[in-house]
């Protein structure tokens, strides 16, 4: 943790950490563990899990989530630590929250973007396959951008491609 004042504070042996929306909490991992802490490193909980990876959260004061990869798959927690569910098949590409309300989330698998809706278990878009390597939403959440080894793509909430980005030798897509 840096401080305003340039000091640093170590927390502990952990990688892929990540601040809780509002800053009151750190999600980040182990060798073979999901934990949460304080930003004075005290652990608040944990979870065991084979090899996770990029905890990212969303929500509000009073109902968090924390998207995180592990054993090749998506899985979702609440901010608490509760909750744990595996949401499906993923690859290993950072998860994206899309931005205001409810906990809508789009990860990689099997060569393409799914968009998941948390709340509702439904699955809201599924891309074309295109190899995502990168996931994030637009500011205002209403497009999701799947970055590819030669592109990006921006689809709205449709599943319309409204934005493309292909470079001159597009013979690599």
């Amino acid at each position: 943790i840096v401080s305003a004042d340039g000091s640093r504070r170590r927390l502990g042996p952990y990688r892929d950490a990540a601040f809780s929306p509002h800053g009151l909490f750190i999600a980040a991992v182990r060798r073979d563990e999901l934990v949460a802490l304080d930003p004075k490193g005290n652990v608040r909980w944990t979870l065991p899990r084979r090899s996770p990876h990029f905890p990212t959260w969303t929500g509000t004061r009073t109902d968090t989530r924390i998207a995180y990869l592990a054993g090749g798959h998506l899985h979702v927690v609440a901010g608490d630590g509760t909750d744990d569910r595996t949401i499906g098949p993923a690859r290993r590409v950072a998860p994206a929250w899309r931005p205001g309300p409810g906990h809508v989330v789009a990860y990689a698998t099997r060569g393409k973007a799914v968009v998941y809706d948390v709340d509702t278990g439904r699955i809201l878009l599924r891309t074309p396959p295109g190899l995502p390597q990168k996931l994030a939403w637009s500011d205002d959440g209403k497009l999701l951008l799947v970055f590819r080894p030669f592109g990006l793509r921006g689809y709205d909430r449709r599943g319309r491609v409204v934005l493309q980005d292909v470079p001159s030798d597009a013979t690599h897509d």
